[in-house]
């Protein structure tokens, strides 16, 4: 099918049938290829007596033509027909297939008889045509198949482009939205904190649990739209860096006293070993904070009675200076699956893990964009049962 209609096919026989033409000393010839979809040979060329056929469809089984082709062997015939006297055809082989015949005629004009010789020289032609045949055909294979991943690639970019602009417009939305919830719920949690004040002073002491509650579950759905808001700020990349030289020791004795009393209340105890820092670290401090302070909660979140360790060194890879922190737990730890979507948005390891010990799944999530944002990495290795 790809052979039949391309325009290299007509001029390569064009060429190999005048050649043999010129060498027999022949005034009459055709060139024909098989058809798939008319099932029958197209006549590409026919000079002499042929002409009159030429761009028509030949019958595959019948006539001289049909005859070599369904063959798929040199045959000679003795005419006298239609001033031809005799014909010599050849078919073409392609890929281990007959795909088209070649014949050459002498009239009733020319001495010449076809011999086995010319028999011989005309199977060369043939077989220099098939070679070259195969090789358009291979080209046309590779043709199609480069259209077709191109095609492919096209479809791809398209569907990423319009993934990444859902996920853009997503963000935005996000942002704003959290932008707007975030002043009433203020509001509803100020006029909560004055409630509990007024019941306080006016002696209502059944009203007191309930208005905590009403301020609790305002404090829980604050804290869960400033992760959204954090998160959507990232993915929209309007997530500001404060870049400035800070002292890494200062920083860390601040997040030592703020986390201390979460790792105790779950009955752990939090093993500090700093090997090395640098004199100063160029970053944006609050960021830092916010990363490390989460991973930390999240070691105390997921261990009882245990041991939270938090490791700091400096570390020198290919000339460059990296400042590596480590926290490590004897807590749940985790399966090598819920390792893989640890940090995608939204989720949490284990579903059974969320309702027990609560969580959005977005800290994690937050965490690694900011990493990544300010050019660093983050890994986790987990085993169940011991740690993480």
């Amino acid at each position: 099918t790809a052979l039949s209609g391309r325009p290299e096919v007509d001029n390569l026989l064009n060429t190999f049938l005048k050649q043999a033409m010129h060498f027999l000393d022949a005034k009459h010839g055709l060139a024909c290829i098989f058809n798939p979809k008319s099932d029958a040979l197209s006549c590409k060329l026919g000079v002499g007596c042929y002409e009159a056929i030429q761009g028509k469809q030949v019958s595959k089984n019948k006539g001289f033509v049909g005859e070599v082709y369904s063959k798929g062997q040199a045959i000679i015939h003795n005419v006298n027909k239609n001033g031809i006297r005799m014909e010599l055809g050849i078919p073409i082989i392609c890929a281990e297939k007959v795909i088209g015949v070649m014949g050459i005629a002498y009239d009733d004009n020319s001495s010449k008889n076809f011999s086995d010789k010319d028999v011989e020289v005309m199977s060369h032609f043939s077989e220099i045509a098939s070679i070259a045949m195969d090789n358009i055909r291979l080209y046309a294979i590779a043709e199609q198949e480069l259209k077709e991943r191109e095609a492919l690639e096209q479809e791809l970019k398209t569907a990423k482009q319009l993934s990444e602009n859902a996920n853009l417009a997503k963000s935005t939305f996000l942002a704003n939205m959290s932008h707007e919830l975030r002043t009433p719920l203020n509001a509803i949690i100020g006029y909560g904190e004055f409630l509990v004040e007024e019941a306080e002073e006016f002696h209502h002491p059944t009203f007191i649990p309930d208005l905590n509650k009403i301020v609790g579950s305002g404090h829980h759905l604050l804290n869960l739209i400033d992760s959204i808001l954090d998160l959507s700020k990232v993915e929209a990349g309007r997530t500001q860096l404060y870049l400035e030289n800070i002292q890494l020791d200062a920083l860390l004795q601040v997040i030592f006293d703020t986390i201390k009393p979460v790792i105790e209340r779950g009955g752990n105890k939090l093993v500090v070993n700093v090997i090395k820092t640098p004199e100063k670290l160029y970053i944006d401090q609050t960021k830092l904070k916010q990363i490390l302070l989460n991973l930390l909660s999240n070691a105390a979140k997921f261990t009882n009675n245990g041991e939270i360790g938090f490791i700091v060194n400096t570390l020198v890879d290919e000339g460059n200076e990296w400042v590596e922190f480590r926290v490590k737990d004897s807590g749940i730890g985790m399966t090598e699956d819920q390792t893989k979507k640890l940090f995608h948005a939204f989720v949490q390891a284990d579903t059974s893990s969320t309702r027990k010990y609560g969580g959005t799944g977005l800290g994690l999530s937050i965490c690694k964009q900011l990493v990544e944002r300010m050019h660093g990495y983050i890994h986790v290795d987990s085993i169940e049962g011991e740690g993480t």
